[in-house]
């Protein structure tokens, strides 16, 4: 809720939808009042798991349907269900999904739009970051840390998920708000890319047709088998000199030995990866054991890109004089990576708040209730609007002309409202600088907006173009053939349009995402 929105409420719940967890947490108006920087006044739901007994801050994405297609189960409790009906044989007509992305339809939901904002993930964690005590940052010189957020200051706030890694850099303006340096950016580098390099390093471990019969007839193992790396791997440290140790579903040794007459997992000593690298390993018990420096090639491929973007951003001309990385997310949690960036940018102060993996979720309730820390943003994309002029055969081309009432015209050209990377103030609204009028109210909404990955774009339907939405949408009352003046704010974490009408008396206020 920013200032434009609702004032009177009581709390602010944050809800955080990550592709592998999410979770939710919340305070109320008063306590935050009273004390503003107590993040002891913020409440997070804690979440059993079924099968490991334990109790965690935010619960596995996943979601389970029934035959139906009726909701059933989330989260933790999903996973434990969907194994269970497994394992009994009965999962076939059920619907379980893990690892996805959402997409928020807050109308559908009954969400009064008044009390609903969208928090970025870096800022929401700079937010967090910015009033922690000093003592709870993680940083190798904690005499310098308070100038993090002095004025003047710069710094890169990199969120590092399961998923995705999404990076952002400020400026901390004079007057203690922050401006967007570089806009939120990134890929899918996080947690869940170890998870692959190991699920690899397994599949090759068992061999092509152990691996095949597995998918087709119990992956429910597999499942199994990265359930437990996920927790295994936090052990893995940089340079140590121990063995990593990690448990084996039975069914896999079970089905090795079914698809190699007889011969068991135990007796493989070496495994080739797929960078050609021989690892030995061996087994004790239900555990697979293999030296901690060959554990480490799990994180490799994440860690190097994750650095490399970040030196692709710092030299950009917004990355100048950046002095501190901020590491945030579940991910950050990772000695390994923790490392990987210390040795990569030795040149720059790394903090990493003790609460890493749920800063943004708590960062997002104070950015509920105060969420005016940022003063500038940059355009993620080149917004416009989709318009139909008058034809012009030396400026547009012919399979964009048609015909209407004897006139050619052209469709489709992107009137642009806004730069790519162009600065935007938050709050401030600017009217567009022309005359709208609607020639009859359209069952799918009026005045189309599209967003674009090029500076100057002329078709919306380029290839680096995509539609956006409605700004008038389904069962507005403004009238035909008369005049809609319309004003944008593009500073905010969604888009807001303001259509007015004189002659009808009518406004409408529009969210829309991206």
């Amino acid at each position: 809720m920013d200032d434009t929105k609702c004032k009177d409420y009581l709390i602010v719940g944050a809800i955080d939808f990550g592709t592998t967890f999410s979770g939710y947490a919340f305070s109320t108006k008063h306590d935050f009042l009273t004390d503003p920087k107590n993040i002891r006044n913020i409440s997070i739901k804690h979440w059993e798991d079924p099968i490991s007994a334990m109790l965690y801050y935010k619960t596995s994405t996943c979601i389970l349907f029934t035959e139906e297609k009726i909701f059933d189960k989330f989260g933790f409790e999903a996973e434990a269900k969907y194994l269970d009906l497994i394992l009994d044989n009965d999962h076939q007509n059920w619907y379980f999904f893990r690892r996805f992305k959402m997409s928020l339809y807050a109308i559908q939901a009954g969400i009064d739009s008044s009390m609903l904002t969208i928090a970025l993930e870096p800022e929401a964690a700079a937010l967090y970051v910015k009033d922690l005590p000093v003592e709870k940052r993680i940083c190798e010189n904690k005499s310098v840390d308070f100038e993090t957020f002095a004025p003047g200051s710069k710094y890169i706030v990199v969120d590092v998920g399961g998923g995705t890694v999404d990076i952002t850099a400020h400026e901390v303006l004079e007057d203690g708000h922050v401006e967007e340096l570089i806009k939120a950016t990134g890929g899918n580098w996080g947690g869940t890319k170890v998870d692959e390099e190991y699920m690899d390093f397994i599949k090759r471990l068992i061999g092509e047709n152990t691996a095949k019969y597995i998918d087709e007839n119990i992956p429910s193992v597999f499942f199994e088998a990265c359930r437990e790396f996920e927790m295994a791997k936090r052990t893995i440290k940089p340079n140590s000199d121990g063995k990593f140790n990690v448990r084996i579903p039975s069914q896999i040794g079970e089905t090795y030995s079914l698809v190699h007459c007889g011969r068991e997992l135990k007796s493989v000593k070496t495994v080739i990866t797929k960078y050609e690298k021989h690892m030995v390993i061996s087994f004790t018990g239900d555990k697979l054991r293999l030296k901690s420096k060959d554990a480490e090639d799990f994180f490799a491929e994440s860690i190097t890109k994750i650095a490399n973007y970040l030196s692709e951003l710092i030299l950009q001309n917004g990355g100048k004089d950046i002095t501190t990385i901020i590491l945030v997310g579940g991910y950050a949690e990772s000695r390994m990576l923790i490392e990987g960036i210390k040795t990569k940018f030795s040149h720059m102060r790394v903090i990493i708040p003790t609460e890493a993996a749920w800063s943004i979720l708590l960062g997002a309730v104070i950015f509920g209730h105060s969420p005016n820390l940022i003063k500038h943003r940059r355009s993620k994309y080149t917004y416009g609007i989709c318009v139909n002029k008058k034809f012009k055969p030396s400026e547009h081309d012919e399979k964009h002309k048609y015909e209407d009432n004897g006139d050619f015209r052209c469709w489709g050209l992107f009137s642009k409202l806004v730069e790519i990377d162009e600065i935007v103030s938050v709050g401030e609204y600017r009217n567009i600088d022309r005359n709208f009028h609607i020639k009859n109210c359209k069952e799918e909404g009026n005045f189309k907006l599209y967003a674009s990955t090029l500076k100057y774009p002329k078709y919306v339907d380029e290839e680096e173009c995509f539609f956006i939405g409605h700004i008038l949408s389904p069962g507005h009352e403004f009238l035909p053939k008369h005049i809609i003046y319309i004003d944008v704010c593009f500073g905010e974490t969604q888009i807001m349009f303001l259509a007015q009408q004189p002659k009808s008396d009518k406004f409408f206020l529009c969210y829309l995402g991206d």
